[in-house]
This record gives structure tokens, sequence and C-alpha cells, in this order.
């Protein structure tokens, strides 16, 4: 009986430690609990926010004795554990977070060139190329593959996390661009009955199509009949499209000159216009004179003084486009490209065109003998082309011979006699100021010796010196 006793008390005394372990494990045991979830997604690149946990002894917030194990670098795609762990009286509680690092973002495809290209009708698409970039692997372009259909290219990539990228490349076949045509040689030619026309034809091309065998051209040219002639060269493209240019070429008898009554004084400025242009036609208007300009490409700057000599009654004839003796006489294309250069920038100044010429250096110029003959044929040939050219029978010496006023004068009033016709040589180019300070007591001199002033036509003397090429 009193052995069962014993056993009982020991029994109890069991139980009793027992419930005093759980209580105090109860009572002393931290209790955890998390904040935000436990498994957690984040893209990759993307920073990540520690969230943290709660944690309590009945009811004591003791999070400042946690301690957070583990890192998570958002840098680099793959599963990371964080592990929140506590203790309290020797009691330790733990709760893990599970993050993981994703990369869900496609690849992009840049693409060189148009997205949607217009080809010509028979035309293959040439690639011009394309990018594939991936936020996580970088660059990827070498992974593209390219699947081509008729009308489209498609681009697709794929990066390493499987992630899909793709572009197309659409193509439309079509030609709505005509073809280029240019006339060679001059859109307005004059001749004199009995020469010969010379066809030069015109350039063509076609963003699609050989069109060199498609140029059609209407229209004649009598040369033995006075009148205007109308050429018409068309050609067209395959698709259908069409350009034209028009070359008008008038026939007219050549001009004599007419004899004037009286002596009269033609004149001439030749390498401008300059800066001194507008103060020799300032001495022109008050002492109402004409006279004629031949002038040469310059700044834009001087091209209303041009105008206004043109505007003001003034001759304005050809002299060079870009007066160096080299370029202008290297052959007889060499000059007329220069001669047409000039030309049409007086057309475009003034809105008319010109037939007056003179050389540079002048007919019987020499500095042309490196190509001989030179000056022979292009004489010929600008003649029989209705050009008129002009030389002088006066030089007044601004080019080089004299350099004051006084020499200037003297030059010209003792170059007068009793001729029909004097052109005298003179120049507005820069520098000339003794020309200009000698003009108008050449103009008063040669009035009060009875001389008449007018510019040069094509009907004037042309006072053609001797060719010595």
């Amino acid at each position: 009986m009193k052995t069962n006793k014993i056993k009982i008390v020991v029994l109890i005394s069991i139980i009793i430690c027992l419930a005093s372990m759980m209580i105090y494990i109860l009572v002393s045991a931290p209790i955890l609990h998390m904040n935000g979830e436990a498994n957690m997604t984040i893209e990759v690149f993307t920073p990540y926010e520690e969230l943290g946990v709660e944690a309590k002894v009945l009811g004591h917030d003791i999070r400042s004795k946690v301690q957070i194990k583990g890192n998570v670098d958002t840098n680099k795609v793959g599963e990371y554990q964080v592990q929140y762990i506590v203790s309290n009286n020797g009691i330790t509680s733990s709760l893990t977070r599970f993050i993981k690092v994703v990369d869900r973002t496609n690849p992009e495809i840049t693409l060189i060139g148009e997205e949607e290209v217009v080809l010509c009708p028979l035309e293959e698409y040439v690639e011009e190329g394309y990018q594939a970039i991936d936020n996580y692997d970088g660059d990827i372009t070498s992974n593209v593959t390219v699947k081509e259909s008729k009308d489209q290219f498609l681009y697709s990539v794929f990066d390493r996390s499987g992630n899909k990228g793709e572009k197309r490349r659409t193509f439309r076949y079509e030609d709505q661009t005509p073809p280029t045509i240019t006339l060679r040689g001059e859109a307005n030619l004059t001749l004199y009955v009995g020469s010969t026309y010379e066809e030069k034809g015109v350039d063509v091309s076609d963003n699609c199509d050989d069109v060199s065998s498609r140029v059609e051209m209407t229209g004649s040219v009598d040369t033995n009949t006075a009148g205007t002639y109308t050429l018409t060269y068309t050609v067209t493209d395959l698709s259908g499209n069409q350009s034209s240019v028009v070359r008008t070429v008038t026939i007219k008898k050549r001009p004599t000159v007419i004899v004037p009554k009286n002596s009269t004084i033609y004149l001439t400025f030749d390498d401008g216009p300059s800066y001194l242009t507008p103060q020799i036609l300032d001495i022109l208007k008050e002492e109402n004179v004409k006279a004629t300009f031949f002038v040469v490409n310059h700044s834009s700057s001087y091209d209303q003084y041009i105008k206004r000599a043109y505007e003001e009654g003034h001759a304005i004839g050809i002299h060079s486009y870009t007066h160096n003796y080299k370029q202008i006489y290297a052959s007889e294309e060499a000059y007329f490209n220069d001669l047409n250069l000039i030309r049409n920038k007086i057309y475009h100044i003034t809105g008319s065109y010109t037939n007056l010429v003179r050389f540079p250096g002048g007919s019987s110029n020499t500095v042309s003998r490196f190509n001989p003959g030179i000056m022979t044929r292009l004489a010929n040939k600008l003649t029989n082309q209705g050009y008129v050219y002009f030389d002088w029978n006066v030089s007044s010496g601004d080019a080089g011979e004299v350099t004051t006023a006084t020499g200037v004068y003297q030059n010209v009033i003792g170059g007068l006699g009793t001729y029909h016709s004097y052109i005298v040589l003179m120049h507005d180019a820069g520098g000339k100021t003794y020309t200009v300070n000698a003009l108008r007591d050449i103009i008063r001199t040669a009035k009060a010796k009875g001389y008449k002033f007018d510019k040069l036509s094509e009907t004037s003397y042309p006072a053609h010196h001797r060719i010595a090429n």
C-alpha cells in the first residue's frame, strides 16, 4: 500500500514537472509572423524589399532580437531563402521565406531599315540587318531566326528563360516613281537658217528598270526654214510611270550688221559684276548712256546688279562661268558647258536668254594654244548655233596695262577716230576703281566730239579679231 502511494506521488510530480515545462515553453517561446508572402517571385533587376517578420513573447515586441540570414541577388536568376531566427530564454523560433528571381521579359528585336519596305516589282529584298537585345542575356542577335515568305520576313528569338521576341518586316511591291530624264545640251537652242542641227539626246535613269531603250522623241527641226520647233522626249518605265522634257529650237535668219548713222561707241564691261558695278550703273544712268555687261559667275549677292543693269536697259552678255582658261578651253564640250551655266544663270536672273558672247581672253587669245585649233572650232560652232561673239577695237587698258583714271581715259579717247562703230573693252571687276573714275569724263568728252552711245545687239558690228589658234 505504501509503495503504491510512493508511485502515485512520483507520477504526480512528473506530471507537474512536465506541465511546468510546457507552461514555461508556452510562456517563453517567441511567436513569429511573416510579413508579406512566404513564397515570392521577383522579376530580375527589380529591387528586393525586405518585409521582415513580427516577433513577440507574451505580447511583447522582440523584433530587435530577430536575426535575418540569407541574401537575395536580384541581378541573377535563381532561387533564394531568407531565414528569420529569434531566441528567448533558450528557446529558438524561425521562419523561412522562399524567393524566386525570374526573367519574364521578352527580348526586343530592332530592325535596321524600314519595317515596311517598298520594293520594285521584280526586286529581291537585301537584308539590311537587325539586332536582338535581351534585358538579362544581353545581345542575342546570333540566336535570331528569320522565316521568309512572299510579303514578309518574320524575325524570332528566345532568351535563356524561354521568353520570345518577334518582329515583322513587310514588303510592298510597287513602282510609283517616274523615270528621271534630262536634256543633253541646251533646252533652248537658236540656230541660223542653213546650219546643222546636232541632236544630243537625253540621259535617263529609273529606280527600278533599265529605260535606256525606252525613250521616244516627237517633233523635228527643219534648219532650212525659219521658225520655232519643239522636240519632246518621253520615257516610260515598265510600270507605266512616265517623264518627259522639251527642247525648243529656234531657226532664224542670220542677222545683218546694221551700220549706225553716226559714229557710235559701245561701252562693254567684262568680268563683273562686283561692288563697283552699281557705281558704273549710277554714272550711266546720270549720263543717259546704255552699255553692255559681259558677266561672270560671282557671289550671288552681286546678282542684283545684273538684274538692275538689265532692267535699266543695258545689254547682258555671256563671258564665262568660271573664267578658268585651262578648264574652259580644254575641249569644245567644256566650253559649252561653261557657257550654258552662265547663260542659264543670266536667264534665271533676268528672265531672258542672251546670245551675245565674248570669249574669255577674246577670240584672238593665245592662252588656249595648249589645245591647238580650239578657238577656230569654237568660233565656227558658236556662230552656227545662233550666238554672236564680240571682240573690241578700242581697249581701255584697265586689264593691267594702266592703273590710273588718266591712263584709262587717254586709251579710250585716243582710240576713237572716224569709224562707224567703236567697241570699247573695259572691266567692272573688283579693284578697277580707276575705270569708274575715268568713265564720266570719257562719256562727256566723246559726246562733245559728236559720238553717240549704244548697247550691243545681234546686228551690231562684232569687231572680230584675227583668230590666232
